[in-house]
């Protein structure tokens, strides 16, 4: 925040120098400074304050017109990494514990940056075990890894990223829901 303005030295800039030393000099009420110009220094400022601001907020408001402008200009490319993503639906995606929530169905899809590149229709899961949900997950890479490993500069797909999602959201029909 900006000093407050000191009605005395106001008044002293809009006399000559030679005024100011007389009535606040030494002989007079002893505010005149002498010490490295310090009171021609505030008289300047007093005098030229209108000025100086116009100046200074043109320069900030160019500033700030510089930055959005360079804000706006700058684009970033996507990098086209592929993405292998499963989609398990449950009852409780929020509290999803391995081997605890009953898994309704699986879905696997191929991600090449923002792009869907390869969806596989929902699996159902129910009455399967754990082990053959994981073999699912195995043959699900390495057809992945077949199809796709172009994509993906000839290297396997090893692992998901995985979605949680509700059981309302899979296209398949639940077996637990009321008929």
């Amino acid at each position: 925040m900006a000093r407050h303005l000191n009605p005395k030295c106001l008044e002293c800039s809009t006399h000559t120098i030679e005024w100011a030393r007389l009535i606040h000099g030494t002989e007079g009420d002893g505010c005149w400074v002498e010490e490295k110009n310090r009171c021609q220094k505030l008289r300047w400022q007093y005098q030229n304050r209108a000025e100086q601001t116009a100046k200074r907020r043109l320069q900030n408001r160019l500033n700030q017109q510089a930055t959005q402008e360079v804000i706006q200009s700058v684009r970033f490319p996507v990098y086209q990494r592929p993405t292998a993503i499963r989609i398990i639906f449950s009852e409780e995606p929020e509290k999803f514990k391995k081997n605890v929530t009953l898994v309704h169905a699986i879905e696997f899809q191929l991600w090449l940056g923002t792009e869907c590149h390869a969806k596989r229709q929902p699996i159902p899961c129910w009455g399967l075990r754990g082990d053959e949900v994981g073999k699912l997950m195995e043959q699900a890479l390495l057809e992945f890894t077949q199809e796709f490993s172009h994509l993906n500069k000839g290297r396997p797909f090893k692992k998901f990223f995985t979605i949680h999602k509700y059981i309302r959201e899979c296209p398949l029909p639940s077996p637990w829901s009321a008929i």
